[in-house]
């Protein structure tokens, strides 16, 4: 070919025509609506999620200390023997109105039963017991000897 055969011709690929089409996206506002309610509602449940996590490890503790605690009172060993399981009932510890009663279901070397017993948390951030009652898996309720000593 000679040189003017190619000054007539012109390149039509695909790459040049793409070029002479291109226009910008346009953002659509609800993507960015959508996006921006996700990572709100992400947010939130994790934040869900911190709490419920916090008040599980709070309870979990809290019951350590009141076993610890149930463990010295002479009931117990009289009739639960050592401690060997020890779980909340939560759904029977919220029906009280009093947001300090708790009940336990206890298992031990002698026996079983369900504590319902009433606690503080005492000066120094322990569980201090204040009252109770063990009852035994044939109904009889036994009130428990609790010492109330806040130690400081």
């Amino acid at each position: 070919m000679s040189q003017n055969q190619f000054k007539n011709q012109s390149y039509t690929g695909p790459g040049l025509q793409a070029h002479a089409s291109y226009s910008p996206k346009k953002s659509n506002p609800m993507k960015v609506v959508l996006i921006v309610f996700g990572m709100v509602a992400a947010m939130g449940l994790l934040c869900c999620v911190g709490v419920g996590g916090l008040a599980y490890f709070e309870l979990r503790n809290m019951a350590e200390e009141v076993k610890v605690e149930l463990a010295a009172v002479s009931e117990i060993k009289e009739h639960i023997g050592d401690i060997r399981s020890f779980r909340t009932d939560y759904s029977a510890s919220f029906e009280y109105e009093d947001a300090d009663t708790y009940v336990y279901d206890i298992e031990g070397t002698k026996g079983n039963g369900r504590v319902q017993v009433q606690h503080i948390t005492g000066p120094s951030g322990k569980e201090v017991l204040v009252s109770g009652e063990l009852i035994l898996p044939d109904g009889q309720v036994i009130p428990l000897s609790i010492d109330l000593i806040l130690s400081y």
